[in-house]
């Protein structure tokens, strides 16, 4: 894998297969580009996929090897993203040379993945949309992602992901009357106003609350909530800021 870039990663359904998505977003503030209008995406076979198709440590370390290797071969063309899902590891770029794209990656792959079913794909993409509407994060993805980010904060710290414990959200509205009627139906959903802050001076004016889940629960399990609470803030107006919670270690007591 290239180290250039602003890589994130997150878990989706693509097509029938639940799968991981990577993507270099920070290629979004150029796209599209007209000088590189071919997408060309580079599928590998997983040989030894899990239940779920996704590869074992051994054969995923394979894997990023042959991006790292032709990432280093194709420069300065960057990768954009990859996906792994159904048993399938593919990965996504954009040129203008097809066709000597297509023997670069070829003979990678007969170097670093002899014994692995490689195909290449490739079309016509001047408006980039297999990177900006398939692999680029849309808004619950995004939330996946800073979750994740919380998590792995959490993690640095020594922290115990399965201990329960009360969970502090936050969200913003536009209105006194947007926060009252999101308060009322996270209420009907199990949870708690902790406080509201108002700030008049804003411009606009924004209107926050901050609640918690009326029992505890784990940072584990944080994935199952918050996909719900960005939909329901968008529902009444508002947005959903995100989560936070002490850090509990697996010795404390």
């Amino acid at each position: 894998m290239s180290a250039d870039g602003n890589w994130v990663t997150y878990a989706c359904w693509i097509g029938e297969d639940f799968g991981l998505v990577s993507v270099d977003v920070e290629l979004a503030e150029d796209a599209p580009r007209a000088d590189v209008p071919h997408s060309v995406s580079i599928e590998v076979a997983v040989r030894a996929p899990n239940e779920s198709g996704l590869p074992d440590a051994d054969e995923l370390d394979l894997l990023h090897g042959f991006e790292a290797a032709l990432a280093d071969a194709l420069d300065p063309l960057r990768l954009v993203g990859h996906t792994t899902a159904g048993g399938v590891r593919t990965t996504f770029l954009y040129t203008t040379e097809v066709e000597a794209v297509g023997e670069i990656v070829r003979t990678t792959a007969a170097r670093v993945l002899p014994e692995h079913e490689v195909s290449i794909q490739h079309f016509e993409d001047p408006a980039w949309e297999q990177y900006l509407e398939f692999l680029y994060p849309n808004k619950l993805a995004w939330r996946y992602i800073y979750d994740n980010a919380v998590l792995a904060s959490l993690q640095a710290e020594g922290d115990d992901s399965t201990a329960p414990r009360p969970i502090d959200h936050t969200a913003f509205f536009p209105s006194r009357d947007n926060r009252r009627s999101f308060a009322k139906a996270i209420e009907g959903e199990g949870y708690v106003a902790k406080g509201e802050t108002t700030g008049e001076g804003d411009a606009p004016p924004q209107f926050s609350l901050k609640f918690q889940p009326a029992e505890d629960i784990a940072p584990g399990d944080i994935h199952a909530f918050t996909e719900r609470l960005e939909l329901l803030a968008e529902e009444h107006g508002g947005a959903y800021d995100g989560w936070g919670c002490v850090v509990v270690k697996a010795d404390d007591d």
